[in-house]
């Protein structure tokens, strides 16, 4: 239960840090409901502010729940290329403006007297995106052949990941030709590997080649240990 339990947060770390066409059914449901919370919370919240006399403990409290939601749908709305500018004249120069963006200045869209409506819009059309988003994630969830891709390109993550704890951006390193050909060769290197040893294991004694009877010893706490975490 325990194993299941943590097999569930990890998954749900892993899902969140990954693009809207590679996210399972339960990830993209689950962002859509992120998005509605997220969209409740700035109504209530713009609705209160523009009171004649709003009450400020309701404010602090939505500003709050907004805050504590704020990072996680900025990534979310953001992975579906929805834009959330709006635009103000510049103070400097009355020819020109400038741009913002709707997500980072929520709580200044007030005294820059900007219509909270183009925010709400953009909520909406990131919701539409993962909406007709479902239909593929369902599919793609009970794909086996997604979760072995799924599988071999988190393993090809892990030194991007191990790099970004010294401070490193793991996206801009992912990002480059160089991070793009280690992903991708190891990446290869676990397929094979996986391939291999469904081969390997699969032989009988009497067709098992010698010369790879080392590798068993690499296989099979690797099969046993695989099988145990769905057996729990």
């Amino acid at each position: 239960m325990i194993i299941w339990y943590n097999t569930k947060i990890i998954q749900s770390y892993l899902m969140s840090r990954i693009g809207l066409q590679k996210i399972t059914v339960w990830e993209n449901d689950s962002r859509i409901e992120l998005l509605r919370e997220f969209r409740t919370l700035l109504m209530e919240y713009f609705e209160e502010e523009n009171k004649e006399n709003p009450d400020p403990r309701v404010i602090d409290e939505r500003r709050r729940k907004i805050n504590h939601i704020l990072n996680r749908a900025i990534d979310v709305i953001e992975e579906t290329g929805v834009t959330c500018h709006f635009s103000i004249p510049n103070p400097n120069n009355n020819n020109a403006i400038i741009r913002f963006n709707y997500l980072e200045h929520i709580f200044q869209i007030k005294q820059y007297h900007v219509n909270p409506q183009g925010l709400i819009d953009a909520i909406d059309r990131a919701t539409g995106v993962y909406i007709d988003n479902s239909e593929a994630a369902f599919r793609r969830t009970w794909n086996p052949f997604y979760w072995i891709g799924f599988g071999t390109d988190q393993i090809a993550r892990f030194p991007f990941y191990f790099v970004s704890l010294f401070g490193f951006s793991q996206k801009r390193l992912e990002a480059t030709k160089g991070g793009k050909f280690i992903h991708g060769s190891i990446q290869a290197f676990v397929l094979l590997f996986f391939i291999t040893s469904l081969v390997l294991t699969s032989m009988t004694d009497a067709t098992y080649p010698e010369q790879f009877q080392f590798l068993l010893y690499y296989i099979n706490p690797l099969n046993h240990f695989t099988a145990s975490l769905f057996t729990q």
